[in-house]
């Protein structure tokens, strides 16, 4: 055994003994062990607080913060939309894919820069998109105008504008 865990036990014994010794002096007719595992469990705790307390370290939070500088065109849903673009050629792609992912931008807009949803208020809806826009949403073009990057083109100019 190590001198910690002697003086430890060295000083609990003693605490012990006194805490008898106070107790009889009293006349509260002490029971020893009752005492002696009372005593124990608070010195268990207080030498497991005392040794985690000295294996704690210091954390530094002063580390600078930097943030993440992102390259234009970074983000996931950019580059799926630039994929999906570059394969206008199958009109499968566009029906399936493309015009709806298109669309959904269209509704994103439309709630965050003027809080209307196309399905809750359609005439406010019809007004802001205009006419193009609103054939566009609410039917998928026949497949030779997905194909033309012109008609493409004229969309996306449209929902930028939004």
């Amino acid at each position: 055994m190590n001198r910690l865990w002697v003086k430890r036990i060295g000083v609990t014994a003693a605490l012990w003994v006194v805490l008898c010794l106070v107790a009889a002096v009293i006349g509260s007719r002490p029971r020893p062990l009752l005492l002696g595992a009372g005593l124990l469990a608070v010195a268990v705790v207080t030498w497991l607080v005392s040794d985690l307390a000295a294996q704690a370290e210091m954390v530094s939070w002063d580390a600078g913060y930097q943030p993440y500088q992102r390259v234009r065109g970074d983000d996931v849903r950019v580059r799926r939309l630039l994929h999906l673009l570059q394969d206008t050629g199958h009109p499968e792609t566009f029906t399936r894919d493309l015009h709806p992912l298109l669309v959904e931008l269209v509704d994103d807009r439309l709630d965050t820069r003027y809080g209307v949803d196309r399905h809750e208020h359609p005439q406010a809806a019809r007004q802001l998109l205009g006419e193009v826009l609103l054939v566009f949403v609410t039917t998928p073009p026949p497949a030779r105008a997905s194909a033309d990057p012109r008609y493409l083109s004229t969309i996306l100019t449209r929902i930028e504008s939004l």
